[in-house]
């Protein structure tokens, strides 16, 4: 029969592209769950982002001149900043001034594959700048 080639043909190339859409849904990763004290935490002024790489000793720029000064003032702000590692990917550190004073930072290491737990907080009630933060309390989120 001279059109069977194509009917197997095309029986072969529906098998092909829904094995090809199964497979993808099979593996798709599961939903990133965020730690509920970073994903609840009260909205506050954006200061923007920054970035901050290896060798270099603090953030600058006009979005660390927003938080510091809001800091300084006991106003709320946050700011994001971008650190680069040699051989890892970014970590993300979300410093927040507080209302009333004080400083909160969250670290996501999520990408940064030499972590043993991917969220940290700090509670830094005596912070006066990024740089004087005083006595800070730790741990894992």
């Amino acid at each position: 029969m001279p059109g069977e080639w194509l009917w197997q043909w095309l029986v072969g190339l529906m098998a092909f592209v829904l094995a090809g859409l199964g497979g993808g849904y099979a593996l798709a990763p599961a939903p990133i769950r965020l730690p509920d004290a970073f994903a609840d935490r009260p909205v506050l002024p954006d200061c923007g982002r920054t970035p901050q790489y290896v060798g270099q000793d603090q953030p600058q720029g006009a979005a660390v001149d927003c938080f510091e000064a809001a800091l300084a003032a006991g106003a709320g702000a946050e700011l994001l900043v971008e650190g680069y590692g040699v051989d890892s990917g970014p970590v993300f550190f979300y410093h927040r001034a507080l209302p009333g004073g004080g400083m909160e930072t969250f670290l996501d290491h999520r990408r940064d594959h030499y972590r043993s737990s991917d969220w940290q907080r700090f509670l830094c009630p005596e912070a006066r700048s990024l740089r004087d933060t005083g006595e800070c309390e730790d741990g894992e989120v």
